[in-house]
Formats: structure tokens, C-alpha cells, sequence
């Protein structure tokens, strides 16, 4: 939404949220010089950066409000069918 293109560790949910290479880049937790790696490669490719930032605002229409509310209240009402247990 900001119009620039994202980098980011795969730390939490941004791994899920961002697509390595398509809407952004990942890089390992604690790895600055991927960090440092991924922000001089789109700085490096300005048309690259342009279509990964295309591609991210985007995608990022699926997470407007509108879009998540319904699956949120079936969360919060207690609709939702339990997560099954896993087994370690």
C-alpha cells in the first residue's frame, strides 16, 4: 500500500503473507547480509521492484477488512470447527 516493494525476514506470519520473489523478498531471521542483499538487489533492478510492488498491492486486496471480516466472525462467534490436534 506504501508503493514500495517488501523485504522481509520469515519471521512470524510474513512468510505467509509474501511470496519470495513475487510479491517481495524473504530472508532468513538474524541474516543481515540477506537483509542487506535483497534491499541492493531491487534497488539494483528498479523494474523489478516495480512489478514486485505491483504484485503485492495486488495481492494485498484479500486482507482489506471486507475481505476477512466474514472468515473472522465465524472466529469470533464460535462457529468455527476446531483445529485438530496434532500429535508431537
Amino acid at each position: 500500500a506504501a508503493g514500495l516493494p517488501v523485504v522481509s525476514s520469515r519471521a512470524g506470519g510474513f512468510a505467509h503473507i509474501i511470496e519470495d520473489g513475487t510479491t517481495g523478498l524473504l530472508f532468513e531471521p538474524d541474516d543481515d547480509a540477506a537483509l542487506a542483499q535483497a534491499a541492493l538487489s531491487l534497488l539494483a533492478d528498479p523494474a523489478r521492484a516495480r512489478r514486485m510492488t505491483r504484485a503485492a498491492f495486488s495481492s494485498a486486496g484479500q486482507y482489506r477488512w471486507e475481505a476477512i471480516y466474514p472468515q473472522w466472525s465465524v472466529v469470533y462467534r464460535g462457529d468455527a470447527s476446531p483445529c485438530p490436534v496434532r500429535s508431537a
